[in-house]
């Protein structure tokens, strides 16, 4: 064997990229077997691969009858067959070597230059710093619940919610820039923990009270509305077509109760959260003080027999969004009525939250229809009431404790004909 040059091999597919075998004996055995000279722990290599054996010239290479064969760029060795520098070597599947001839000076300084190198690939690994698959978590997060609310199976107002929660966004953000050097784990884990949070909070949260729909308060923690330039934007921007954001508008409508006994009303609220209570006597039947951004329908019909019917009712369009930001306590419903005229009451809960009080009124029928926000209903606690209730109420509807079954026919009849994905309570004060 000539001593003024060097023969290896060096792994470049395999278990053990970059591993070198330096070649030294005249026949050298590969495979899996212990007993080899060059061990390869590879399922796909077989305990006797292939053998070399040095001549004149260089190495000779030839397969032991492995089942999976040798090749040699790609062509099978049916024979000895010799190498030369560069050639590649394939044994089974997936583990290849490279054959390498060179000069005792080049091996010398490569080997001199090895610790540098695996110096600086020790500092390349501990430099590379942020890892995490936060972001990639979070934007296919977010595009979801954008592709759900674009194609309906979310309402629209949840998209403003959820743009409204910037702060916490903005939040996680920062602690991910920490936990994202730790650990890619670490950044995937809460990377899935922020897409979670967000989606409760932006699609549940509303319906449990957790937070304001307009994303302005969290747990009863008022958060900042969005950068006015930011806000200014989604409010100005409008595609072809559509209406993505309007300006709020108000409402201030009144009946006098003059010579009314009995009031039939309507009440179909919308995004905005209601507060229902009494007038002082013998003024007005109503009072109402109401938003909307692009429509609302308000009727009254007067009977002959002294009784009125009165409609209030939200028309605004589902796909029309309100500004980014708002404020919701500023844009609440407050409707009052006179508690000396007995009142047929039918309520279509929205999105937004409603406290109806109708302890101080005297109240003569009551029927709701469930929706997305959460309802407080509060009854006279001396009033003998009768509840009829869907079968899908029991997980949606609470009764008062004092609730009891079996009132009388005389019993006002409180009927909810229909729940949504809100809560509707019933108290008694």
């Amino acid at each position: 064997m000539q001593t003024d040059l060097v023969y290896r091999l060096v792994e470049r597919e395999g278990p053990k990229i970059q591993r070198q075998f330096v070649l030294s004996s005249s026949a050298i055995t590969l495979g899996r077997d212990l007993a080899a000279e060059i061990v390869l722990d590879d399922p796909q290599v077989a305990r006797h691969h292939a053998r070399l054996t040095y001549a004149e010239a260089g190495y000779f290479i030839s397969d032991l009858n492995s089942p999976p064969a040798t090749f040699v760029n790609g062509q099978p060795v049916p024979m000895p067959r010799p190498l030369k520098h560069g050639d590649v070597i394939r044994l089974g599947e997936s583990l290849e070597l490279v054959y390498e001839i060179l000069t005792t000076d080049q091996f010398a300084a490569e080997q001199q230059a090895q610790p540098l190198q695996q110096a600086v690939k020790r500092v390349v690994r501990k430099k590379r710093g942020y890892r995490s698959p936060f972001w990639l978590i979070l934007t296919g997060g977010l595009s979801a619940v954008y592709i759900a609310g674009a194609i309906g199976l979310i309402p629209p107002m949840r998209l403003i919610t959820l743009l409204s929660l910037w702060p916490l966004i903005a939040a996680a953000i920062i602690i991910d820039l920490v936990l994202g050097r730790i650990s890619w784990i670490l950044g995937g884990v809460f990377g899935l923990l922020t897409v979670c949070v967000l989606y409760l909070l932006t699609v549940t949260g509303p319906q449990k009270g957790w937070v304001d729909a307009s994303g302005t308060e969290v747990f009863g923690v008022q958060l900042n509305t969005l950068p006015e330039s930011v806000e200014t934007f989604f409010n100005d921007f409008q595609p072809p077509g559509s209406d993505l954001a309007l300006s709020i508008q108000s409402a201030r409508f009144y009946q006098p109760a003059v010579g009314i006994e009995t009031a039939y009303v309507e009440l179909g609220l919308g995004r905005f959260d209601t507060m229902v209570g009494a007038l002082p006597e013998g003024v007005n039947i109503v009072e109402a003080n109401v938003y909307y951004l692009e429509d609302f329908i308000y009727d009254v019909q007067e009977g002959s027999d002294r009784s009125v019917t009165i409609a209030m009712l939200d028309n605004d369009s589902p796909d029309i969004v309100m500004p980014i930001g708002v404020n919701r306590d500023l844009y609440r419903w407050v409707i009052n009525f006179d508690p000396a005229v007995a009142l047929n009451l039918t309520i279509t809960l929205g999105e937004g939250a409603a406290e109806i009080d109708l302890s101080g009124l005297d109240v003569a029928s009551l029927t709701v229809y469930g929706g997305e926000g959460a309802a407080l209903i509060a009854l006279p606690a001396d009033l003998p009431v009768r509840f009829d209730l869907p079968d899908a109420a029991a997980d949606r509807v609470t009764l008062p404790l004092s609730y009891e079954e079996g009132a009388g026919e005389d019993a006002v009849p409180v009927t909810v004909e229909s729940v949504g994905e809100g809560t509707i309570e019933f108290v008694t004060r």
